[in-house]
């Protein structure tokens, strides 16, 4: 009766602690499936004077799937469809006064995917030497022990993919080294990409930008908050600078895993030449984030 309710136990102790796994559940069943997105420089400038965009517009970012029956999407972030972001807020930070807040890009935290790519550097000479400047809205960790793949053969990376889940699964605790060495956003910090002024209808007294000569408080001497409604915790810009074969771990938004390669960087061949980026990424198995009930 034991040999029975054992299974049976283990059975009602996964499902209230389960998660999203994804399949196959080991990489020794079968080798993982490899997919490719590839996506341009972000542009939101549009002209004022004809409202028309710039011959380099584009307002794509790259979200990645939540199943292995998907290559992920690339969502339009629409708040820019006409330029630059823009809203305003009445009567802040004091009486009487409007602030208009107006983004030239959007702060990680409200990337509409995953990926945004910030820009593209392409070496003169050398096309191995390009670089391309990422802005995450997840988590990721660089792999240094993961050599350049200066390949596209799926079967090639499936392989790479593979030993690092057996690497991960060998030496740590599921993926607790990436996620410890994970830094959310990006690597280094760009500030605000974002102007934020307050202006008085009758022009006195003054008007205010932020953080410049944003009004204080007199109760306690400290600067008002720059926003009404603070629309996530963290509004700085941040980056990631990778080199042509980079392998990365990326945590997505959706909750799963990825080991990711930048696998070209390059511009087109048409008019007027965007540059684009190409990843070639597998879900990392043994890396999944459970949320016990």
């Amino acid at each position: 009766m034991k040999n029975i309710l054992y299974p049976l136990f283990a059975l009602v102790l996964l499902s209230l602690n389960s998660c999203f796994v994804p399949e196959p559940l080991s990489p020794d069943e079968v080798k993982p499936l490899v997919r490719e997105a590839t996506i341009a420089v972000f542009n939101s400038t549009t002209y004022q004077n004809n409202n028309t965009p710039d011959s380099l517009f584009t307002i794509a970012t790259f979200k990645f799937p939540s199943s292995t029956k998907s290559s992920g999407s690339l969502p339009n972030d629409e708040r820019f469809l006409d330029g630059n972001w823009t809203f305003e807020d009445a009567n802040f930070p004091v009486p009487g006064y409007t602030t208009t807040y107006d983004f030239q890009e959007p702060p990680n935290s409200l990337q509409a995917g995953d990926v945004l790519v910030d820009s593209i550097y392409l070496h003169p000479t050398n096309p191995l030497l390009s670089k391309v400047i990422l802005r995450f809205n997840g988590r990721f960790a660089r792999i240094p022990v993961a050599t350049p793949q200066l390949t596209e053969d799926a079967d090639s990376l499936a392989n790479v993919f593979m030993q690092l889940a057996n690497d991960t699964l060998r030496f740590f605790t599921g993926c607790d080294q990436f996620e410890k060495l994970a830094v959310q956003y990006g690597d280094v910090k760009i500030g605000r990409l974002y102007t934020i002024k307050a202006f008085n209808p009758t022009g006195n007294p003054q008007n205010y930008e932020y953080p410049n000569n944003w009004p204080s408080t007199k109760t306690i001497g400290q600067f008002m908050p720059p926003f009404k409604r603070l629309p996530a915790a963290d509004m700085d810009t941040y980056t990631a600078e990778f080199a042509l074969g980079e392998v990365f771990y990326y945590m997505a938004e959706n909750g799963n895993n990825f080991f990711v390669s930048v696998s070209n960087i390059r511009e087109s061949l048409l008019t007027p030449g965007l540059k684009r980026v190409t990843f070639k990424f597998a879900e990392a198995y043994y890396c999944t984030i459970c949320n016990p009930l």
